[in-house]
């Protein structure tokens, strides 16, 4: 961290020391040597050391090599910007295949929810991205943070090609009849099984895990295999408010539209 960062504030080391290896990015002010080639023009540059056995080996690998003593790993998101997030090789695959990349396949995501970026660029840290590991978590380590609820919501979508629509559970019922009703062909995303009079009536039914942590596991395959179909509309349910969804709730959002 040394290497790459400058003025590294207490917040970020506890933050490292508290979730590396593990889903959490940190933004830090890079050194004047760092690349903007590497940090996209800006003055900070973001770190992580994810916890896989695979990814692990590659970097132990990599620090024993001959190299110089800052050269580090410049590794950008496997999917296109604005594209949903990949969980497995094949994602990848099916998604940048055609550009001749190679791909180590370490399995399926564990998660399947995008690492949680803290900014520790300035005096106070700020929550850019609530992922695996919760705002309280980075508070309790962090002590005072900002965010996720003082960010803006022009952040990075992640988004099926199909249109997607979030749907109350008290209205959901009757959004998937009235779609029907209009010839349109769904995919459904929902916590309840679905109404025998809707059952084979031209929706392709998904049915998601109730736990929190095992539909955030699921969340981007669920989104991807419903994309596949090629059908007209994905509808989602949305699922329960309680603080264990928020990053579920927060990844549906940035997916697609609301239905209230």
């Amino acid at each position: 961290m040394n290497v790459w960062g400058e003025g590294i504030r207490p917040a970020a080391r506890a933050l490292a020391k508290a979730f590396w290896p593990g889903p959490l990015t940190l933004i830090l002010n890079k050194q004047p040597w760092v690349s903007p080639v590497i940090t996209g023009g800006r003055d900070t540059i973001g770190l992580r050391v994810p916890d896989h056995p695979l990814t692990l080996q590659v970097l132990s690998r990599f620090t024993q090599a001959r190299l110089p003593a800052a050269a580090g790993i410049v590794a950008p998101s496997a999917n296109r910007s604005g594209g949903v997030s990949p969980t497995t090789a094949a994602h990848v695959l099916d998604e940048l295949g055609k550009t001749g990349i190679r791909v180590l396949d370490g399995g399926a995501c564990a998660l399947g929810i995008e690492s949680t970026i803290v900014d520790c660029s300035s005096d106070v840290a700020k929550i850019l991205r609530v992922g695996a590991i919760s705002a309280e978590d980075v508070a309790r380590i962090a002590g005072e943070v900002l965010g996720p609820e003082a960010l803006a919501s022009d952040g990075p979508r992640y988004s099926p090609r199909t249109p997607i629509e979030v749907v109350p559970p008290e209205a959901f019922s009757g959004v998937v009849n009235r779609y029907l009703n209009a010839g349109r062909r769904l995919a459904v995303l929902a916590l309840s099984a679905p109404a025998p009079a809707q059952a084979g009536q031209g929706v392709h039914w998904r049915t998601a895990p109730d736990d929190a942590a095992r539909y955030a596991r699921e969340f981007y395959a669920n989104l991807r295999a419903l994309d596949a179909l090629q059908l007209d509309l994905i509808l989602v349910e949305a699922p329960p408010s309680g603080p264990e969804w928020l990053v579920v709730g927060d990844r549906l959002k940035r997916a697609g539209s609301s239905t209230t």
